[in-house]
């Protein structure tokens, strides 16, 4: 039997693991194929609306629950803790590759100026949003298969 603070923390991981996949998730199917349903303009209006109130949710969020998932890890023993907590911090290093240039671009345009160069560097965005919703879906998945192995 599982210590109860073990039990707490772990719940706890699995509900902010499954609130960032949720986030990311409704993103790739929800506002991804809105999004490109309008115009340049649009399109970069909506990005730069919701791309800060996102960045400052997931970000700190998602750094702050792979110590967590490390230790968690450590005490318990099982390895796919640690598995969760390499793919959710994969992410980092992967948006600094990736898409840390296209945001800084997207973010520093005038709607009133966006031209034929927006859609292509949105739908860039997007593709590469995708393998985010990958890697922290895998993530929970490896969580949760830790936790249930426990029970």
């Amino acid at each position: 039997m599982m210590p109860l603070i073990m039990q707490i923390v772990e719940l706890a991981l699995l509900a902010g693991l499954g609130m960032m996949a949720g986030a990311v998730i409704y993103t790739s199917f929800v506002e991804i194929p809105v999004r490109q349903k309008l115009d340049a303009e649009r399109q970069l209006q909506n990005w730069q609306l919701v791309f800060p109130v996102a960045s400052g949710f997931l970000k700190p969020f998602g750094i702050g629950l792979f110590p967590l998932l490390v230790i968690v890890g450590f005490v318990s023993g099982n390895w796919l803790w640690g598995v969760s907590a390499l793919l959710l911090i994969a992410i980092q290093p992967f948006t600094a590759m990736f898409i840390s240039k296209t945001n800084d671009i997207l973010i520093g345009e005038k709607p009133k100026d966006a031209s034929a160069a927006i859609p292509p560097l949105i739908r860039k965005w997007d593709r590469l949003h995708h393998v985010r919703t990958a890697l922290i879906s895998s993530s929970l998945f490896c969580a949760l298969t830790a936790h249930f192995q426990t029970l």
